[in-house]
């Protein structure tokens, strides 16, 4: 059967015959498709690299199945921009595309899929890059917690597993730091993380210090939030900006060892008396699960002895349900009117040792005992403070111990 090239192909009548097989002026077969003999043709993108300028389905198809000049690489350079109609999505055929921009697509067009530069999937909202959560400001004063107004709930897109929150504090005062809490919200309840995060103390000096905090994402989980409260000195609240990076896996796995503070500084009560201090459950430590290798630093200065100051003793109680608290700690030594501050450090140690504790505010266990065993849900102090006092006095008492690598 002979090819023949004309410029003008004949028409056929219907039962008609040709003799002849048509050809282009290259001497390429023609083959009919309803009534036109080639599909549409569209540029190539820019992220696609080494494809044809332009070059129709049907050509490339062609040259494929013949294995003359033809390589796949063609049919994919098929695999064009969005289309709106159904001989547009023909010419793009099913793919996925490598889009260094995303690619804004209408209601109603259609396009190939995007993918990285190592032929992963881009699934759409999983991961994104920093937004801001907070611009810098001083936060609330008297210790407050940051409201949903001050830093909002922050909608996540389907497919994102965890959110790093990015804070830099710059104290108000020598001494202070801040302590966060990650907020939920399904579209219907909000509710705090079951543990809230451990604050992070401001070491620098002035400077501002930078802390990453990177949670998990539960299912069905839609919104997000960190709040934030002075810890450190509350009178002198000190500033705090916060950003938020979202990721596509979840990025606490494999979370390294890290140093957790708790801080149960405070002052003694002002008149002779049994009375609880600071605990962590009030601290935003919700649990303490997850904790161990607590060390004790306590630093306890006595009353100034005018006119006639009292004794100072401390006891550490720890509590399973947040009600019934039971003595844990009991300092060596009661503080005596106008002693100088003393300094110590406790490493507690497992104990299998039957101990007489107290409960509540009334303390019993001995001095310079450890009752043994993991504090539970919280740890507070106890201060019991002696006839002739007259004033309160600020103290320092604190918990260094460490969160376990998951």
């Amino acid at each position: 059967m002979r090819n023949r090239y004309e410029a003008t192909p004949p028409t056929i009548a219907d039962h008609g015959e040709c003799s002849y097989d048509m050809v282009d002026s290259a001497g390429r077969k023609l083959i009919s498709v309803g009534a036109s003999a080639v599909f549409p043709t569209a540029t190539a993108p820019a992220d696609n690299k080494g494809r044809p300028a332009t070059v129709t389905i049907v050509e490339s198809l062609l040259k494929v199945a013949r294995s003359v000049g033809g390589t796949l690489d063609e049919v994919k350079g098929g695999i064009r921009t969005k289309v709106a109609t159904v001989v547009g999505w023909v010419n793009t055929l099913p793919g996925i595309t490598r889009r260094v921009t995303p690619e804004a697509v209408a209601d109603g067009e259609t396009t190939t899929m995007s993918c990285n530069a190592r032929g992963d999937l881009l699934v759409a909202g999983a991961a994104f890059a920093r937004i801001a959560h907070r611009a810098s400001a001083a936060l609330p004063n008297a210790g407050a917690f940051t409201d949903a107004t001050d830093t909002p709930f922050a909608t996540l897109a389907e497919g994102t597993r965890s959110v790093t929150f990015v804070c830099t504090y710059t104290r108000g005062a020598a001494g202070g730091y801040a302590l966060y809490q990650v907020w939920y919200g399904d579209g219907t309840s909000t509710w705090s993380a079951p543990t809230r995060y451990e604050p992070v103390l401001v070491t620098t000096g002035a400077g501002a210090v930078t802390a990453a905090i990177t949670v998990a994402v539960p299912p069905g989980v839609t919104t997000v939030r960190l709040s934030a409260r002075e810890m450190g000195v509350v009178a002198t609240p000190g500033t705090l900006v916060i950003g938020m990076v979202g990721g596509a896996s979840d990025s606490t796995e494999g979370e390294r060892t890290r140093s957790v503070l708790i801080d149960l500084s405070g002052s003694t009560p002002a008149s002779a008396t049994t009375a609880a201090g600071v605990d962590s459950i009030s601290l935003g430590f919700d649990d303490l699960a997850g904790l161990e290798n607590f060390r004790l630093y306590y630093s306890l200065a006595g009353t100034d002895g005018t006119p006639a100051g009292g004794t100072i003793d401390m006891y550490l109680q720890t509590t399973t349900d947040g009600i019934l608290w039971l003595d844990w700690y009991h300092v060596p030594a009661t503080i005596a009117s106008g002693a100088a501050a003393i300094f110590k450090i406790e490493t507690f140690a497992l104990s299998t040792a039957n101990t007489a504790i107290g409960t509540g505010v009334t303390p019993a266990l001995a001095a310079d005992a450890y009752a043994g065993g993991h504090p539970g849900r919280g740890v507070r102090v106890v201060w019991v403070t002696g006839a002739g006092t007259n004033h309160a006095v600020a103290q320092t008492v604190q918990l260094h111990c460490t969160r376990r690598a998951r």
